[in-house]
């Protein structure tokens, strides 16, 4: 409850408590801006924002604002890539598999393309 009413999490990221479990099979957000455009990342973190748009061909994709302990990236699921995003609610931890976008002007706005987003656990309001 502590990031609702504060902002963020006084107590430690709620990532903390899976750092074992995820160490060697994710990397930090903030280690993205290492990568190029078009390489494939996986990251886990919190999903603090979901806006949902239609495609040109009137499907629905879904653009996330993901955070771990390190920094915040915006992932877009594609409903080509993605069969069932229902899941995906804020709160939610979620593994992002996808393609890491670099704005070459900047170097420094990194976002996501998901080919696939897997829920770690329950919505953290349910623990």
């Amino acid at each position: 409850m502590e990031k609702g009413v504060l902002g963020f999490y006084l107590s430690g990221h709620p990532l903390k408590a899976y750092e074992k479990e995820l160490r060697g099979y994710v990397i930090k957000i903030n280690k993205l801006i290492e990568k190029k455009t078009g390489d494939k990342a996986r990251i886990a973190g919190v999903i603090s924002d979901i806006k949902r748009k239609k495609t040109r061909s009137g499907s629905t994709m879904a653009i996330l604002t993901v955070q771990d302990e390190t920094g915040i990236i915006d992932v877009r699921a594609f409903p080509d890539k993605m069969e069932d995003i229902s899941f995906l609610e804020e709160d939610r931890i979620v593994v992002v598999e996808g393609t890491v976008e670099i704005n070459e002007e900047t170097r420094r706005r990194v976002s996501m393309n998901a080919n696939d987003i897997m829920p770690k656990l329950n919505r953290l309001t349910d623990r």
